[in-house]
C-alpha cells in the first residue's frame, strides 16, 4: 500500500494512474474500459521504475485525491499523471469530469498541473 511518506523512496519517479468507469449521476454515461486501461498503464509505468500511488489503480476518485498526491511529492520529483475518464473542453480550457459530477465541482485540468496543461 501507499507509503506514509513519498520521501522514503530513493527513486524520485512517481505516477498517479486514474481510471473512472462508474459515474454517480444519471446525466453522465458510465464508461466501459477506463479501469482496464488504467491498470494496463500502471503495470507498464511500474516496469519503467515509477512508484504507483497506492500500488494499484485508483478507481473512481476525484480532485481531492489528486491534490493529496501532488502535495506529498518530494521536491524535484518526476511525476506522471494518467487519467482515463470523461472530460470536456470549453473555450480552450480542459476539464475532467469527476465521478461525483456536479456543475459546481468540475475540475479544471490546468489547476492540477498548470505548467503541463498550457
Amino acid at each position: 500500500m501507499f507509503s506514509s511518506s513519498l520521501n522514503d523512496y530513493s527513486n524520485r519517479r512517481f505516477a498517479f494512474v486514474l481510471g473512472n468507469n462508474r459515474y454517480t449521476s444519471n446525466d453522465v454515461k458510465s464508461l466501459d474500459n477506463c479501469i482496464d486501461g488504467a491498470e494496463f498503464i500502471a503495470e507498464h509505468v511500474k516496469y519503467l521504475g515509477f512508484k504507483i500511488y497506492t500500488d494499484s489503480v485508483l478507481v473512481n476518485q476525484t480532485k481531492e485525491e489528486i491534490d493529496k498526491w501532488t502535495r506529498m511529492l518530494p521536491h524535484n520529483a518526476t511525476a506522471f499523471i494518467y487519467i482515463t475518464a470523461h472530460g470536456m473542453q470549453i473555450d480552450g480550457e480542459r476539464y475532467l469530469i469527476p465521478v461525483d459530477y456536479n456543475p459546481r465541482t468540475t475540475i479544471l485540468l490546468n489547476t492540477l498541473m498548470p505548467h503541463v496543461f498550457r
